[in-house]
């Protein structure tokens, strides 16, 4: 009997895809990425780790970004889209773009900044350092000890267990400490400062709305505005 063996080329997985409901979809690998989505005129350009591929921007409807352990860097230049950005461990540095994004840090010390869109960003595990940039905010600091700016617009911003600092910015903010002796300084506008548990910093101006320190041993310090501009 004649047997014949087909053999069959190994699988290719694109760094870069895009599906037909808009869905442009990235991938990284194990290792260090550099990953960068720029805008140009109706063209999106996707370079990761030197690979180069190019998707007409009318077609997308949502970018999606994931990277592996290894210390990623993720960056949207000129992108006013839609995106989720999904990083794992490593000490990660991520730039949103112009549109609404929501970023994950996951493990590890990681840099991440939101862009001028409405942005929700949680930095996970980790020592994290979190700029909401422009837009109305949402912010999680999430384990660790973690650094939390959320720039200008009507933020919430939230830290966890650790010894966080939440610095709220421009805009009506909410932030709220959680457990741990965590600094909040309210800044420019209508804020609301909770400290939550642990021995907490409370740096306020006097049109702040609500202010308190939720138990331990509190310190609520009036500050000058040019102080907190």
């Amino acid at each position: 009997m004649n047997q014949s063996i087909e053999t069959l080329s190994p699988r290719v997985l694109l760094a870069a895809d895009l599906n037909s409901d808009g869905l442009l979809n990235i991938l990284g690998t194990p290792g260090n990425d550099l990953i960068t989505v720029t805008g140009e005129q109706e063209q999106l350009n996707v370079n990761v780790n030197g690979e180069n591929s190019q998707f007409n921007a009318n077609q997308v409807q949502i970018i999606r970004i994931r990277s592996f352990r290894g210390d990623d860097m993720i960056q949207l230049i000129n992108v006013n889209l839609p995106s989720r950005i999904m990083a794992a461990g490593g000490k990660d540095s991520i730039i949103g773009g112009d549109g609404p994004d929501r970023i994950f840090g996951g493990e590890g010390d990681d840099s991440i900044m939101g862009g001028a869109g409405r942005d929700s960003i949680r930095g996970e595990d980790g020592d994290d350092s979190i700029h909401g940039d422009g837009g109305s905010d949402f912010l999680h600091g999430g384990k660790g000890l973690d650094l939390i700016f959320g720039g200008a617009g009507h933020d919430a911003m939230f830290g966890t267990a650790g010894a966080d600092t939440l610095y709220g910015g421009p805009g009506d903010d909410r932030l709220l400490g959680g457990g741990g002796n965590d600094l909040l300084v309210g800044g420019i506008g209508r804020d609301q400062l909770l400290g939550g548990g642990g021995n907490d910093r409370l740096r306020i101006r006097p049109d702040d709305l609500d202010v308190s320190g939720d138990g331990g041993a509190n310190t609520v310090k009036n500050q000058p505005l040019a102080e907190l501009a």
